[in-house]
């Protein structure tokens, strides 16, 4: 008695079933309920006494403690028995720990082995076993014990190891699991496979011997392969940079203990499946970009004794035949000089072709943007038996040996951001070419110049200022005084054009013009207005600004772009929509109740059907309707519907026959610009339609490095959002863009900004405000005019918008 005293004044003890409140996952979910995050310190997925089959809880109480029914927490008998096995083998060979003492100490105390924590092992365990009954202990034990590669508890184990939940357990899974906590790391499944067998059969045998399975049973579990399923954490696999995000907003407005330890559920705004297309086409892209910069040679050079050793890994790395389309690597292990083949190489025990066609990637190599990397090795066009290089599968030659081509990993990075712009609910955040090589969110943390796809806050100030589609301004070339010197803005090509509308000189992303249009209309209008559209970054004042010169992230330009989607309402970012405790309670909410719309579901379980099954609105009129209101509620009206209407217009024209012509989907109202920075060094396109607005840049992370001579916005960036976007909205109905009251359409002479007429030669169509539109037809002179000779006068009515 003295010595219980002794030990149990201080004990804690669970009274409830309420009071076990351990640390479980942070679970985050998609917009549709997928699961794509987790953030914990263990990985607990708790599961109810219901959810837990009986097999289970038979296989640990066979193999921990089988006279788990017939003690109260403490079976003397069994500490007898393992004290005569001890005493005779003279270590120790056998533990007499039950199943509630085991409870006890992973709950409230150390590993230690000493007597007094076995004395307080045993007190807690009388403790417990006053307090809960034996089937509520068995689901505490199942909930707290360590099962092995970060799972705690049978619910996180049965997903690690099997795929499943623990009510989808097989008898030989359950007893799998129960083989694992006497040693994790000896019984570990994956690294001991045979060692895990052998403990998993011991408890097969164990379980028929007290009758738990009938030997039939018992023959069939024990005949089972294993049939493991490596899991792979949904964190770094579906949208990192995403979850990432997320994770900071959490701990942000939460703290760390509860985003790792708390059990929060975090309803997302991102598309899981949206977010697949994007870094598919962003790799395809980067991919193809890089190829445009050449061949960088080998990963490295291998000879004699280190190849053999090399050739013996690579047995061991692809023990099967590689599929087609597979990027794998390979050893150089001839160069046979003949035309059909250039090289032959050894794939593990697979032999490979590298036809004589691949060496026009080498041969074609620019040096140029490689001169300045020093942490490669310098580029050859050549290739030497001993070369390590990557290779992707083409095919197969009809005598079974692979056909290859040459592969590298991309220099050049990339970025897409997708937001609603009615909602602005983020959808897709791919913040680079590989979240595991960077973590760098270049979405949301790199600063960039947008180049050319600044200039549509530049042509809406003007529109707002009295300009329209239809004015006339002459490509001429201009001298202006910059803070370096004398500045002479030069178009791209280097050639100027003469008299040009605005509609025409933003479809062909004119620089000069464009210089001219900020001259006249002041540095402080366009800035004032990049304000109003959501731009926060600090902004140049100078005309340079007209060409893009500001740093900004792809977020902040994303948002501006967002504003003329939504016909000048600029709506917040969103990022989560719902988050709810470890209990279901709702802590936080940014789903939207609209009028003559179903309401979202409050209950937890209810709100995650509900948004697997797509209940909310968004494709078609309806969907369109819903998130118009959404607009409306959530939004601020920063620009009139019709300056916004009309940009969107002009947008549209740079998409069908402009620079961003490569972003063309057939059928589909696309509107966009694209940007392209000095020396080519990024390349961006920023496209909306009704659905979304989505931005793509492309470009090295130093900023020093060209993507190589005329790399621009069009031919770089349009085509991986045109590849993006297109499986996403295929066989999807998506309304034309809102026409607001007050606009009025007219098809007119892109050159000379009159309606067309017998001379017209480029004709095009735009959106005018009530009381703009284009001029009468006028027949040109006879003799040509010296274009030259003008100089750039703006409307004498139009306040430069200078104070």
């Amino acid at each position: 008695m003295v010595v219980y005293w002794r030990y149990a004044a201080d004990l804690p003890v669970l009274a409830t079933m309420n009071d076990y409140r351990p640390p479980v996952i942070t679970s985050v979910y998609d917009v549709r309920g997928g699961l794509i995050g987790e953030f914990f310190e263990e990985r607990r997925r708790l599961v109810s006494g219901e959810e837990v089959p009986p097999l289970l809880r038979q296989a640990f109480v066979a193999i921990e403690d089988e006279r788990y029914y017939r003690h109260q927490g403490v079976d003397y008998q069994g500490i007898l028995r393992a004290l005569y096995v001890d005493i005779r083998a003279l270590k120790v060979e056998q533990g007499a720990s039950t199943i509630t003492m085991q409870l006890a100490r992973t709950f409230f105390l150390s590993h230690e082995r000493t007597l007094s924590r076995k004395i307080k092992e045993a007190i807690l365990a009388l403790r417990i076993e006053r307090n809960f009954n034996k089937q509520e202990i068995l689901t505490l034990y199942l909930n707290q014990i360590y099962l092995g590669h970060g799972a705690y508890g049978a619910g996180a184990a049965a997903e690690e190891y099997f795929g499943k939940k623990v009510g989808e357990l097989t008898p030989a899974e359950c007893a799998l699991l129960a083989a694992i906590p006497k040693s994790p790391a000896r019984y570990d499944p994956f690294n001991h496979p045979d060692k895990a067998e052998k403990r998993r059969n011991t408890v097969l045998d164990k379980m028929t011997e007290l009758g738990m399975i009938s030997d039939e049973e018992h023959k069939q579990a024990r005949s089972k392969p294993f049939r493991l399923v490596k899991r792979v954490s949904p964190t770094r696999r579906v949208a990192p940079y995403f979850v990432e995000y997320v994770r900071q907003y959490l701990i942000e407005h939460y703290d760390h203990e509860t985003v790792y330890r708390g059990g929060l559920n975090v309803f997302t705004t991102v598309n899981a499946e949206w977010t697949a297309a994007a870094k598919k086409a962003l790799h395809k892209g980067l991919r193809r970009q890089d190829r445009q910069l050449g061949w960088r040679g080998p990963i490295r050079h291998i000879e004699g004794k280190n190849l053999d050793e090399y050739l013996s890994e690579l047995r061991k790395k692809y023990p099967k035949r590689p599929a087609k389309g597979e990027v794998v690597e390979a050893i150089i292990t001839k160069i046979p000089g003949k035309n059909k083949t250039w090289a032959i190489l050894k794939i593990g025990d697979h032999t490979a072709r590298l036809p004589a066609k691949g060496k026009k990637w080498i041969k074609n190599l620019n040096m140029d943007p490689h001169e300045k990397l020093k942490d490669i090795p310098k580029p050859r066009n050549k290739l030497l038996s001993g070369d390590l290089v990557k290779v992707r599968i083409n095919g197969t030659d009809k005598d079974g040996t692979l056909v290859v081509g040459l592969e590298q990993d991309p220099l050049v990075q990339g970025a897409i951001l997708t937001i609603d712009p009615y909602t602005g609910e983020i959808r897709v955040m791919v913040g680079g070419r590989d979240f595991r090589e960077s973590e760098f969110n270049r979405a949301v943390q790199a600063r960039r110049q947008p180049g050319s796809a600044f200039k549509p806050i530049l042509y809406m100030a003007a529109i707002e200022a009295g300009y329209t589609p239809a004015t006339v301004i002459i490509d001429t070339p201009i001298i202006l005084e910059g803070p370096r010197g004398p500045w002479k803005p030069r178009n791209y090509g280097g050639k100027f054009s003469g008299p040009r509308t605005l509609a025409s000189a933003l479809q062909f992303s004119v620089n000069t013009i464009s210089v001219k249009l900020m001259k006249d209309i002041g540095v402080n209008m366009v800035i004032r207005y990049a304000r109003k559209m959501g731009i926060t970054s600090k902004l140049n004042h100078d005309l340079s600004l007209a060409l893009g010169t500001a740093s900004l992230t792809l977020l902040e330009l994303t948002r501006a772009y967002g504003v003329f989607a939504t016909q000048g309402s600029l709506v917040p970012t969103v990022a989560v929509r719902r988050v709810y405790d470890r209990d279901g309670l709702l802590l936080e909410d940014r789903v939207s109740h609209v009028e003559g719309f179903p309401s979202p579901p409050r209950d937890m379980a209810e709100f995650a059907a509900w948004s697997a099954d797509g209940s909310e609105p968004f494709w078609g009129s309806k969907g369109l309707k819903y998130r118009m209101a959404v607009a409306e509620r959530r939004g601020k009206q920063v620009l009139k519907p019709q300056i916004t209407y009309v940009m969107t217009s002009l947008l549209r024209n740079v998409v069908e026959r402009g620079t961003g012509h490569w972003a063309r989907i057939p059928g589909l109202e696309i509107a966009g610009k694209t940007g392209t920075t000095n020396k080519f060094m990024d390349a961006l396109f920023v496209g909306f339609t009704t659905s979304c607005v989505t931005a793509v840049w492309v470009g090295h992370d130093s900023g020093r490095l060209t993507l190589g001579k005329g790399a621009a916005g069009g031919d770089v960036a349009a085509p991986i959002w045109q590849n993006y976007m297109y499986p996403v909205i295929r066989g999807k109905r998506i309304p034309p863009f809102p026409r607001p009251e007050m606009v009025t359409t007219y098809t007119f002479d892109l050159i000379a900004g009159t309606f067309p007429g017998p001379t017209s030669k480029k004709i095009g169509q735009a959106a005018f405000i009530e009381g703009t539109r284009p001029a009468p037809y006028v027949p040109p002179p006879e003799e040509d005019i010296d274009i030259f000779q003008y100089d750039y006068k703006p409307p004498e009515e139009l306040d430069p918008g200078e104070k």
